[in-house]
């Protein structure tokens, strides 16, 4: 996949990007019948709310995960997988 350009949104089959704390419902509408969830959260030099941020990621992600219930070929929610870095 070729690297997009400043201000452009790539996308993939299976490739979801948004902004999960602007848009719940796109992240909600993610979730649903996936076995994964990957949250990469990162502070932005110069953002007092990084930290807080980063929290909010990972409760978004927990909160869709729950959300979007068990998945019926399997009988579980979505596994959610969390990295909070400031070198992500």
């Amino acid at each position: 996949m070729a690297p997009a350009q400043e201000g452009t949104r790539q996308t993939h089959q299976d490739l979801r990007i948004f902004a999960p704390l602007e848009e719940p419902a796109a992240l909600l509408r993610a979730a649903q019948g996936c076995d994964v969830i990957l949250c990469l959260a990162g502070s932005i030099a110069g953002r007092s709310a990084d930290l807080h941020d980063n929290w909010r990621l990972a409760e978004a992600a927990l909160q869709a995960a729950a959300a979007a219930g068990p998945r019926a070929a399997t009988g579980r929610c979505a596994q959610v997988f969390l990295a909070s870095s400031a070198a992500v």
